[in-house]
């Protein structure tokens, strides 16, 4: 219990959302006045109800976090604080989310209905920086709840994509926002290599490192902090530099071995969650610092080598905080296979369809590697299926769609593969096999492994789940399911049926 209690603290600590909250309010209160004086009354009261959505949820929170607080300073116990500290994460998550929603996070759409000449326009920069603020906010709560419920397996994954995506979709704008815009982030070299991993407690990891280091630059009027990951033939270096003060000997022994409280450039609760993470991956970590012109820490973990399938998409190089987004992103191959039920929810949160929603085919082998994804957010003009994603196999693998639904809300539709034969080819299985009941095995387990995958990788697991052939490939196997649909946990906690060939999934 004391060490859930000093990770929620730090975590509560460097929260830091209330300003952006404060500032996406203040706009959306700019632009009703500005509907107003155009006369404007429909776009106005719809806007100003959403608005009320947005200040209450707020004001929800601020309630939770001063609950919080009164528990911390009045010495309440570790229960207590615990419960108290979750309601507060909870209810920041609940804004989020409704400050994410899909039809609103377009402010172009928000000042159409506006002259060109109309001052609420000046305020797009600073609509888009909230939102991406508070989106990367949406994304480290999820991370933290994950790891803290103990959610997060062990499994392959591609770190130079996951410390390019973390950073340009989260780190960035978080760095720049804790910092007031003197700081920002760099990446350097980026190896493609593997890691076998958790990948919220990763997340965690670079996450507090890029604190650590704006603590250490707390002082500087500019700066930046670089990443880079390094390929050895049989271990991956992470580095993350700052610009910062620097380390003493002394400084750098004590936080390499010290469990007693720390002070000084970097948060004690934070390396030594850096220190607990990179133990749990049989890493090593190593600091060289220099007093009065920065810090570099080298995270060594040992590579993983079944790497043959990774993505050769190389780095666009772009800065996302500055790039003007597409509207509705094209389909993306297995270069995202690592965060795939982030992918599929981020996509519904960006389509600007009526009804928004998210569409994906997704395959996973035996070993639990990932060998095929795709994805794309519904289109306003466009009613696209699967055989417009992937044409070539869209019959041989797993399709889903994730969307709004009436009664059910957000849910996640999954179809198991049309032709046996195609998904036969598709997996190069021996003519011996191609049976009914060898496949009714296969499709059941990959079924398995995709639910562990979408939750393990930034999906709710409590998503409502609706599975075509339920009854065929489940049931015949004596597993049931709690409800129609079933929270995507259940499905991932179903037990794989045929074991053969399972490596690093047995």
């Amino acid at each position: 219990m004391e060490k859930q209690v000093a990770e929620i603290k730090f975590f509560i600590h460097d929260l830091r959302v209330e300003k952006f909250f404060h500032r996406l309010i203040a706009i959306h209160q700019r632009l009703i006045a500005a509907y107003e004086e155009e006369g404007l009354p429909e776009v106005k009261d719809r806007h100003q109800a959403y608005l009320d959505r947005l200040t209450r949820a707020q004001l929800r929170g601020r309630e939770a976090r001063e609950n919080y607080e009164v528990a911390v300073k009045g010495f309440a116990g570790d229960d207590l604080v615990v419960e108290l500290g979750r309601a507060y994460i909870d209810a920041t998550l609940e804004t989020c989310r409704l400050a994410l929603l899909p039809h609103w996070r377009d402010f172009k759409d928000f000042v159409s209905h506006l002259p060109q000449g109309a001052q609420a326009r000046a305020l797009e920069n600073s609509f888009n920086e909230s939102k991406a603020w508070i989106g990367a906010i949406d994304r480290r709560i999820v991370d933290f709840v994950r790891y803290a419920d103990g959610e997060g397996p062990m499994m392959p994954m591609a770190v130079h994509t996951r410390v390019e995506s973390f950073v340009e979709e989260h780190l960035r704008y978080y760095v720049r926002g804790a910092s007031d815009k003197r700081l920002d982030v760099r990446l350097g070299e980026l190896d493609r290599c593997q890691i076998y991993a958790d990948a919220a407690a990763f997340n965690r990891l670079l996450f507090n490192l890029s604190m650590n280091a704006v603590d250490a630059m707390r002082q500087r009027r500019s700066g930046v902090i670089a990443f880079a990951v390094i390929a050895e033939p049989h271990t991956v270096r992470v580095e993350v530099q700052d610009e910062g003060v620097g380390m003493s000997r002394e400084k750098i022994q004590q936080i390499l071995h010290s469990d007693k409280d720390l002070t000084g450039e970097l948060h004690s609760l934070g390396f030594v969650f850096v220190r607990k993470v990179v133990a749990q991956l049989n890493g090593r970590i190593s600091v060289t610092s220099e007093e009065g012109v920065g810090t570099k820490i080298t995270l060594e973990f040992p590579r993983y080598l079944a790497e043959a399938d990774l993505s050769s998409m190389p780095s666009t190089g772009v800065d996302l905080a500055e790039a003007e987004p597409e509207a509705v992103p094209g389909p993306a191959g297995v270069a995202g296979a690592d965060r795939a039920g982030e992918i599929v929810v981020d996509d519904f949160c960006k389509s600007l369809a009526p009804t928004p929603g998210s569409l994906f085919s997704i395959a996973i082998e035996r070993t639990g590697r990932v060998d095929h994804f795709m994805h794309k957010a519904y289109d306003p003009d466009w009613m696209m299926g699967h055989d417009d994603l992937a044409p070539m196999i869209y019959e041989a693998v797993v399709r889903g769609r994730y969307e709004a639904h009436d009664v059910d809300g957000v849910s996640l539709i999954l179809k198991t593969p049309l032709k046996h034969d195609e998904y036969w080819e598709l997996r190069e299985i021996p003519k011996e096999e191609r049976k009914p009941e060898p496949t009714r095995r296969r499709i059941h387990d990959e079924l398995v492994r995709i639910g562990r995958h979408l939750a393990a990788t930034g999906m709710d697991p409590d998503t409502p789940v609706h599975l075509t052939q339920k009854e065929y490939l489940f049931g015949h196997f004596g597993q049931s399911f709690s409800a129609d649909p079933f929270p995507l946990q259940e499905l991932a906690d179903q037990d794989l049926v045929d074991r053969v060939g399972e490596g690093a999934d047995a």
